[in-house]
């Protein structure tokens, strides 16, 4: 998964895209509050991009198994797991 989010960040840098990691808030008017792990801070800028991530919802009858190649998540499909 590093790997992506690697590739991500790289392709932020070279085209300028300031990239900040945390739990945001709309402030309103161009503005987003973020709480990152060691502080806060107001990020302002015309178009903002907010990636929320996602966690998959396993179904109870049929637990993922990404080490089998059985059923399989997102990151199982990707061949990003431990």
């Amino acid at each position: 998964m590093r790997q992506l989010t690697g590739g991500i960040e790289f392709l932020f840098k070279k085209n300028g895209v300031e990239y900040v990691q945390g739990w945001g808030k709309f402030l309103g008017n161009g503005e987003v509050e973020v709480n990152g792990e060691e502080e806060t801070s107001v990020v302002k800028g015309k178009n903002i991009i907010i990636a929320t991530g996602s966690i998959p919802s396993p179904l109870p009858p049929l637990p993922v198994d990404n080490s089998q190649f059985k059923i399989v998540d997102s990151t199982g499909a990707l061949g990003e797991f431990d």
